[in-house]
């Protein structure tokens, strides 16, 4: 806080930012090169620390968005502010991709004028972005092998140098955390199906219902299929896609009894996997309307990221083109590699078995989605 000339202090817009200490933070390696910094040096420095602010203010919001998920009861109003954090999330994500435009402007020969000060630095040891992945719940994903390919580079760092070590105990921290993808799982988990809710570890009636759920869905999912496939006009398509009616149907049972998961967890990713589809099917009911809009803005989230991704890879082939990273790393090959990894893929795979409104199973208890008020007159009056 700044001080007066006559003792008093002053609170100031600068004070509150800290903006001398922001603005001296673009030095380059030392304060001595302050100076002789290039103005594409200083370009390609503020980006980056703005990439990482943005960053701190994404794992802030998604930090809380998890936890509010983690809740053993989620009220509805609480849905609306998880919705509401997730929108701002993507607007961040839409700030980033949309400084790519401005980071496209380093014209090749003068980044090459500075780029050999960076070896053996890299974008990849950005550990804010890491901390984002591991937040969301990307080693969750056994395809994306997220300890081979980025975290052994962080222990190995740890093994340099002090600041090394600092990251890595950040990111080894940050992948004991719940995540947000195992938050989302159990929320999904205890979202009442149809009236219906696991009241303990074990509710065999609860069980049952649930599966009469998916085997209902399944024999429309069937029927909707069979009807797509009857409407192929040339007999060749017709017939090959009779053929792999059994074979859809097959997958969409695995996928909503989650055979691809160990026996001890299946019964409760099948459920969470249920509690998905439930909410996609009929997200026009009152009380489910909000929670198709947190699914919705969680896979808009994961789309920024990829673009992201997509647009970081675009500027490095634009600006180095097909050189070796400065870490050490293929480049772009890399990149190129990283761009289809997901963390929340059964939020895609389930408009896979997705149908039209008309085609699907009409639930036994929808008056358990209205608000009270329009339930209670629906119900009509009580008899007692």
């Amino acid at each position: 806080m700044t001080t007066g000339y006559d003792g008093r202090s002053i609170l100031t817009y600068w004070d509150y930012l800290k903006l001398e200490q922001l603005l001296g933070l673009q030095s380059g390696l030392s304060d001595k090169e302050r100076g002789d910094l290039s103005s594409d040096e200083h370009h390609f420095i503020v980006i980056h620390q703005c990439y990482e602010l943005w960053f701190k203010q994404i794992l802030r919001d998604l930090g809380l968005v998890r936890d509010e998920l983690n809740e053993t009861s989620v009220e509805e109003s609480q849905i609306r502010v998880i919705v509401h954090r997730l929108e701002r999330v993507c607007e961040y994500l839409r700030l980033a991709i949309a400084q790519f435009d401005v980071m496209d402007t380093l014209a090749t020969q003068d980044f090459l004028a500075f780029r050999d000060k960076l070896f053996p630095a890299s974008g990849r040891q950005s550990f804010q972005f890491r901390e984002i992945e591991l937040l969301c719940g990307i080693e969750l994903n056994p395809e994306a092998d997220y300890e081979e390919h980025v975290l052994r580079h962080f222990r190995h760092l740890a093994e340099q140098s002090e600041s090394g070590r600092r990251v890595w105990e950040k990111l080894d921290a940050r992948r004991k955390e719940t995540s947000l993808l195992a938050a989302l799982h159990g929320w999904l988990y205890r979202t009442p199906i149809d009236g219906s809710w696991p009241r303990s570890g074990n509710d065999e009636d609860d069980i049952n219902h649930i599966r009469g759920f998916i085997e209902a869905y399944l024999e429309h999912y069937e029927r909707s299929i069979r009807l797509q496939a009857r409407s192929m006009e040339l007999s060749s398509q017709h017939d090959q896609n009779m053929v792999n009616v059994a074979d859809e149907v097959e997958s969409a049972r695995s996928f909503l009894t989650a055979t691809d998961v160990s026996e001890s967890d299946q019964y409760q990713r099948s459920r969470a996997r249920a509690a998905l589809l439930f909410i996609e099917c009929y997200r026009e009911l009152p009380l489910l309307n909000l929670p198709s809009l947190l699914l919705d803005r969680l896979l808009a989230m994961e789309a920024r990221l990829t673009l992201w991704k997509t647009r970081h890879a675009r500027t490095v082939e634009l600006v180095i083109g097909h050189r070796v990273g400065t870490g050490g790393t293929s480049g772009l090959p890399q990149l190129q590699d990283n761009l289809d990894q997901r963390v929340f893929t059964e939020l895609w795979q389930v408009r896979d078995i997705l149908i039209p409104e008309e085609q699907r199973p009409k639930l036994n208890n929808p008056t358990f989605y209205y608000f009270w008020k329009d339930a209670v007159e629906l119900a009509g009056p009580r008899g007692g």
